[in-house]
C-alpha cells in the first residue's frame, strides 16, 4: 500500500479485494504489513456494494491465475466473508479445484463458479451466494443450470436416447461438457460419458435434433382438445420418433389420437 495500509484500507474497503487481484494477476506476494492488515480488516468487505465485489471476483475468476486469486481469499479471509459457501478446510477439496481449474478453458464466470462450488461447496449453497453477489439472472441461470445438470450428465451415457437427447441439443451444453470433463478429470472418473456426449455431437443437426413430426396446431386438427394432456402426447410421440418408432407424420398423429383415446 502507497504509505500505512490500515489507513489506505479505511479510505475504500475495496482495496482489500484489489489487493488479491492484483497480487494473483502479476504473481507478487502481498507486502507483510500489508497482508496483515488485510487479514485483520477481510471481514469488512462486506461494507462494499455486491456489484463491485462482483465486479472483482470475476476478474479474479476469468484471470489465467484463477487458482492463485481464490487460494489469496481464502487465506486472507476474504472468501469467508464474500463467499463463505466456499470455505473449506478438506485438503481433498482444494486438491480437486486445482486439478479442476487447470483444466478449464472458456473464460465465462458462471462455468469458473460452478467449477468452484462443485468441488468447494455443499449442493444447497450456491443459490445463496448467486443472490448474495446479485448477479444477473443470466449469469445466476447459467451457473444453477450447470450445477443442477452436472450430476446428470456424467451419466448420459446410461440414459435413455430421448432422455440425452434433450440435454444434448441444450444451447449451453459445450460448457456443461466442459465443467464434467473437469471434474471428471479431477476426481479420476470413467469417461464413458464424455465418449458418449462427443460422439452424439458431432452427428449432423438433422439426426441430433429432427424436426418434431407433429406439433400443438396438428393435435388441434386432429379433433384433440387442448388441454393438460397436450404436453404429454407431445413428449411422448416425440420420445417415439427419437427412438425410431415413428417414420411419418400420419405414424404421429395415429398414436395422438391412440393416446387420447387411452387416456
Amino acid at each position: 500500500a502507497i504509505g500505512d495500509a490500515e489507513q489506505r484500507f479505511s479510505e475504500d474497503k475495496l482495496r482489500l479485494i484489489r489487493a488479491v487481484r492484483f497480487a494473483a494477476a502479476l504473481q507478487f506476494q502481498i507486502e507483510p504489513d500489508t497482508w496483515k492488515a488485510i487479514q485483520r480488516h477481510a471481514s469488512e468487505i462486506t461494507m462494499v456494494s455486491a456489484e463491485r465485489i462482483q465486479s472483482e471476483l470475476q476478474k479474479i475468476l476469468l484471470h489465467h491465475e484463477r487458482l492463485r486469486g481464490i487460494q489469496l481469499l481464502r487465506d486472507s479471509g476474504l472468501l469467508a466473508a464474500v463467499l463463505p459457501e466456499l470455505e473449506t478446510s478438506d485438503a481433498g477439496s482444494w486438491s480437486e479445484l486445482e486439478v479442476t481449474l487447470g483444466k478449464i478453458q472458456s473464460p465465462c464466470f458462471p462455468l469458473i463458479l460452478a467449477a468452484c462450488a462443485a468441488s468447494l461447496a455443499s449442493e444447497t449453497g450456491l443459490e445463496t451466494a448467486c443472490e448474495r453477489l446479485k448477479m444477473s439472472n443470466h449469469d445466476r441461470q447459467l451457473t444453477l443450470w450447470l450445477q443442477q445438470h452436472l450430476p446428470r450428465v456424467l451419466r448420459l451415457h446410461q440414459a435413455s436416447w430421448p432422455e440425452a437427447q434433450r440435454l444434448l441439443i441444450e444451447p449451453r451444453i459445450d460448457l456443461l461438457v466442459e465443467l464434467a470433463d473437469a471434474i471428471g478429470t479431477a476426481r479420476q472418473e470413467p469417461q464413458d460419458w464424455h465418449r458418449f456426449c462427443l460422439e452424439k455431437l458431432a452427428l449432423p443437426a438433422g439426426q441430433l435434433n429432427p424436426e418434431p413430426l407433429i406439433n400443438g396446431d396438428d393435435l388441434l386438427q386432429a379433433g384433440i382438445p387442448a388441454g393438460p394432456d397436450f404436453r404429454m402426447i407431445l413428449e411422448r410421440i416425440r420420445d417415439a420418433q427419437l427412438d425410431g418408432q415413428l417414420a411419418d407424420r400420419h405414424q404421429a398423429l395415429d398414436m395422438a389420437l391412440k393416446l387420447q383415446s387411452s387416456d
